[in-house]
């Protein structure tokens, strides 16, 4: 008779008594011997409670044993049967740890490339807004970089851009020379200056064609000469050295004729 721990209470018990003194629970032929950790456990329990060692279903055809003669009495304790365990490698955990190194490799490469190339392309948007004019632009620039180092320089230069195209928007509606050149001189590097001069231009011309005068030469010769001094490379300039020239041969007839009445106004009447 050997003392075992009840599998159940935990209390000393006889390895041959029937039920435990102090659970009750079956002792004689219902325990069995964890084959890993040596610590008893009841005969139809799957894992063992201390290590969770995983117990092999017995076979059908059980061998045959010798019987074994009781003791005082008491019921024999059966014999716990070897069970094998699959032993894992002791270097299993060396493969495990390689893999995860591996994957952690792999994706720390991909981040890597990701963010270059990120960086890439963000570098490459930002040097594309050096001369360029177009809010659109700028806009993608914010929406695709949120996070870029340049979101406070693109900001700023994107509300000047905005206020430029106000102030366009507002001199174009008044359709005056002085407000487009006012706008032209507030900002001489916007690309709208090259539009404002070609309305100064024509709208000029209009004036000084609306301003000419057909009963009066001298009125219409200055008024094509203001074009011209003030737009010599101007679109009309062809325009309004002809129409000088017209004038002024319309005042030289003019002054012929009025040269020729007067002269036979003075000459004296034939008797």
């Amino acid at each position: 008779m050997s003392l075992i721990i009840c599998p159940e209470c935990h209390h000393q018990v006889s390895s041959r008594a029937k039920t435990c003194p102090n659970c009750g629970v079956d002792i004689a032929g219902n325990v069995k011997r964890c084959p890993a950790c040596g610590s008893f456990v009841l005969m139809d329990a799957e894992t063992c409670p201390n290590c969770d060692a995983r117990f092999l279903v017995e076979r059908e055809e059980k061998e045959p044993q010798e019987p074994v003669e009781p003791v005082n009495g008491e019921a024999p304790l059966p014999p716990v049967k070897d069970q094998p365990q699959k032993q894992k490698s002791s270097h299993a955990w060396v493969w495990y740890v390689l893999a995860l190194l591996i994957v952690a490799c792999v994706a720390g490469c991909y981040l890597y490339w990701e963010y270059m190339n990120q960086r890439a392309k963000e570098t490459e948007a930002y040097m594309l807004l050096e001369n360029c004019n177009d809010t659109l632009s700028y806009e993608d620039f914010l929406a695709n970089f949120p996070d870029s180092e340049h979101q406070t320089d693109v900001q700023a230069r994107l509300n000047q851009l905005r206020q430029i195209h106000k102030e366009w928007a507002e001199a174009y509606k008044t359709m005056s020379s002085a407000a487009l050149q006012d706008f032209i001189n507030a900002h001489p590097e916007s690309p709208r200056c090259n539009e404002a001069l070609a309305l100064i231009d024509s709208l000029d011309w209009v004036a000084a064609v609306t301003n000419a005068d057909s009963t009066n030469t001298s009125k219409s010769i200055k008024a094509y000469e203001n074009y011209v001094a003030q737009h010599a490379d101007g679109r009309f300039i062809t325009e309004a050295y002809a129409a000088i020239d017209v004038q002024k041969k319309r005042a030289a007839r003019l002054a012929a004729q009025m040269d020729t009445t007067s002269v036979e106004a003075n000459e004296p009447t034939q008797p």
